[in-house]
C-alpha cells in the first residue's frame, strides 16, 4: 500500500498481499486512470512476463519466480477492484531481486509463513451476538476492519478491506 498513491502512473502495479505476487495491469476501462489499451493488453501482460522471469535471488543467483498464473477470466475489463492479472509465486524466500536491467531492488519484507497459496482460507468468528453461518468468500483484508468494529475501536484510516460485521450480526 506505500506505493498505492503512485498507482495512476504506472503500467502495472502490485496488489497487497501476504505471500504470493498480486498484479494488476493499470489497464484503460477498468483503471480511473489507465495507461494500457485492451488492444494492448495480451501484449503487455507477455513482455511484463518475460521481465519479471528474468528477476533472480541476488543471495542466491537462482530465478526467484517459480510460477506466474494469468487470471482465469476472459475479459479483464470484468475483473474485480482486489483481482490480479497475474499472480507470482516465488521460489524460495528472496528478500530483495536482481534484474540484469533494473538491478537490485529491494530488500523486501520476509514473508509470512503458513503456505497462504491457494484461493482458499478461513475465518471464524464468535461472539454472543454473532450468527453463525458462511459469509461467502471474501478478502483477508476484511478481517481487521471486522475486528475493529467489533471490539468498537475508532476506523484506521487508509487500511484497506471492509468490516463484515454487520452482515454477521444479521446472519
Amino acid at each position: 500500500m506505500k506505493y498505492s498513491a503512485h498507482w495512476a502512473n504506472m503500467d502495472a502495479f502490485a496488489l497487497p498481499s501476504f505471500y504470493d505476487g498480486q498484479i494488476r495491469v493499470n489497464l484503460e476501462g477498468r483503471e480511473s486512470m489507465g495507461h494500457i489499451r485492451l488492444d494492448q493488453y495480451e501484449d503487455f501482460c507477455r513482455q511484463l512476463k518475460v521481465e519479471l522471469q528474468q528477476l533472480k535471488d541476488p543471495r542466491t543467483g537462482q530465478r526467484a519466480i517459480k510460477e506466474i498464473i494469468r487470471n482465469r477470466r476472459t475479459n479483464p475489463t470484468e475483473f474485480g477492484c482486489r483481482e490480479a492479472d497475474m499472480t507470482i509465486v516465488w521460489d524460495g524466500s528472496p528478500l530483495a531481486f536482481h534484474h540484469s536491467n533494473y538491478g537490485i531492488i529491494g530488500p523486501l519484507p520476509f514473508r509470512r509463513t503458513g503456505e497462504h497459496t491457494g484461493d482458499q482460507g478461513i475465518a471464524i468468528f464468535h461472539g454472543h451476538d454473532i450468527s453463525p453461518g458462511f459469509y461467502g468468500n471474501r478478502s483477508a483484508f476484511d478481517v481487521v476492519p471486522t475486528i475493529i468494529e467489533y471490539v468498537e475501536e475508532k476506523t484506521i484510516p487508509g487500511i484497506s478491506g471492509t468490516s463484515m460485521l454487520r452482515e454477521m450480526r444479521h446472519g
